[in-house]
């Protein structure tokens, strides 16, 4: 599986799903982080309406998932946080 994070620095949702994103430790999984002002040439044909937004491929390339990630901060009650 390969993951696409489209974020941005100014994108407060996007800096606190960072830390999420970057401790993802599973087998067979790449992961990409892209700054959409960072890499703006290379996103110039895609359509990002929101942020986080997630590309998922399979190793495949046949299945995927392309959307906004909605995202909030864990909190105690959530059972999460220690």
């Amino acid at each position: 599986m390969r993951l696409l994070l489209f974020c941005a620095k100014w994108c407060g949702s996007c800096r606190e799903f960072r830390a999420h994103f970057d401790a993802l430790d599973v087998k067979g999984l790449s992961k990409i982080w892209l700054d959409i002002e960072d890499h703006a040439a290379l996103l110039e044909d895609i359509e990002i309406n929101n942020l986080p937004t997630i590309l998922a491929v399979s190793q495949d390339g046949l299945s995927f998932y392309f959307g906004c990630l909605l995202y909030t901060s864990p909190s105690p009650r959530d059972g999460l946080l220690s």
